[in-house]
């Protein structure tokens, strides 16, 4: 359920994040944009319920793209007539030049006078990226819809599969920390195009096997903590159901989901606050006194957490940011659900217990994360132990949990339990036998 839900929330923060920003007062602002990181094994179905969830999303691409083809052909027309023209100017500049100064000064003077009637490309707005660097992503939000999102069941192409070394991949974290916090980036480059990107908005859906997870912290050397990258994320990484998903007949008729789709189409059509450079300009979503109330409580609730000691002294990084995140869930909610005015205090609770238990699973997901895989071999014996009783330590190899058919990895599991004192061993000759302690 963890990761149907948070696929609906980052397509409501897709469709919701261009038409505002949300105040927790007078001067702390930002982004509806919502970060998410599903920590998850292969085949957890993300793509079925993305598929499910989203399908609006390519609905409208593909009318959108339908609707503009004329105006994308014509634009392509008049770039290319353009183009010619600025090639003849350049070239009888360089014909003229040394010959006929007088001359070569007019077209001087009406090759700068062309460069600034340079004809806008008209492209297919398009909403979700997948395999992209910083550089692509920075040129095709600075060019394309400024409205869109990095989103992947497979995360490790994002953050691993693209060659990157540990400073590109640092620069990559700092430009989605950058477009998270509704920043301006520039991206200068001899060799290529620069791009100045500002007012964008950018949701990011990821879902990382655990690791992957583990090797993006190894190979940032910590910043991906350090930096602030995942503080922003909300993550959840819910328990497998593999094993027990069986077939099921699709109902008949889905009256929910097709309130959400009609929801998400309502704010996708609607138009975005832009300027007249098509830089986002999006209005200010505040909270009402009562809603202002709850949020500020669940930030101080929150932040007394923070000390040593604390509940989530281990996840400081990630605390901090809840209270943020918590008053940009309650503004994605209150635009999808077409609430006029401030946000109200209903809608705040939602935001806020939303947050929290992100938080909470952060804290979960963090602490396994920093955990000794002896400890976490342990765990996952001593549960199998729980299932199916006594058994032998060649049984473990044979028929226990795949991780534990090592047999240094079993031993250390071993050893650990017993140095708990949940099990003990039972030797008879070369025979060994795991005992579990009755008392549990």
């Amino acid at each position: 359920m963890a990761l149907v839900a948070s696929s609906a929330l980052a397509v409501v923060s897709l469709a919701a994040q261009g038409l505002a920003d949300v105040a927790r007062d007078d001067h702390l602002t930002g982004p509806l944009s919502l970060n998410f990181l599903m920590v998850a094994q292969s085949g957890e179905r993300k793509t079925a319920a993305d598929k499910t969830l989203g399908q609006v999303l390519g609905e409208w691409e593909r009318e959108r793209a339908d609707v503009l083809r004329q105006d994308i052909k014509q634009s392509r027309a008049s770039l290319e007539a353009w183009s010619t023209e600025q090639e003849g100017l350049k070239a009888a500049l360089k014909a003229t030049f040394h010959r006929k100064p007088q001359e070569a000064e007019k077209l001087r003077a009406e090759l700068a006078a062309h460069a600034l009637q340079k004809p806008l490309e008209v492209f297919a707005p398009r909403l979700r990226y997948e395999d992209v660097n910083p550089q692509s992503l920075a040129f095709l939000l600075a060019t394309g819809y400024p409205s869109a999102a990095l989103w992947s069941d497979e995360g490790g192409m994002v953050t691993g599969s693209l060659g990157m070394g540990k400073d590109s991949l640092v620069g990559f974290l700092a430009a989605l920390n950058r477009l998270w916090d509704g920043g301006a980036i520039r991206h200068d480059r001899k060799q290529a195009q620069s791009v100045h990107l500002e007012g964008r908005r950018l949701t990011v859906s990821l879902m990382v096997q655990p690791a992957v997870l583990g090797e993006l912290f190894e190979r940032s050397g910590g910043l991906t903590r350090g930096s602030g990258f995942l503080a922003r994320y909300l993550v959840a990484a819910p328990s497998s159901t593999m094993g027990t998903r069986f077939y099921q007949p699709p109902p008949h008729g889905m009256p929910a989901l097709a309130e959400f789709h009609r929801r998400i189409r309502a704010l996708l059509d609607s138009n975005l606050p832009v300027d007249f450079l098509g830089r986002l300009a999006p209005p200010m979503l505040r909270m009402s006194p009562d809603a202002f109330a709850q949020w500020r409580k669940y930030h101080d609730e929150t932040e007394r957490e923070l000390r040593p000691l604390g509940e989530f002294s281990s996840v400081r990084d990630f605390a901090a940011k809840s209270a943020e995140n918590a008053a940009r869930i309650a503004g994605c909610l209150h635009l999808f659900e077409g609430i006029q005015g401030a946000i109200q205090p209903r809608t705040m609770d939602q935001g806020t217990r939303l947050a929290r238990w992100y938080l909470h699973e952060a804290l979960r997901v963090l602490n396994a994360l920093d955990e000794p895989q002896a400890s976490s071999d342990a765990r996952l014996l001593d549960a199998w132990l729980a299932k199916v009783g006594n058994v032998s330590t060649r049984d473990v190899l044979r028929n226990g949990p795949n991780p534990l058919r090592d047999k240094h990895r079993r031993n250390a599991a071993i050893e650990t339990l017993f140095e708990h004192g949940r099990v003990r061993i039972d030797r008879d000759g070369k025979s060994e036998k795991i005992l579990r302690n009755p008392a549990l």
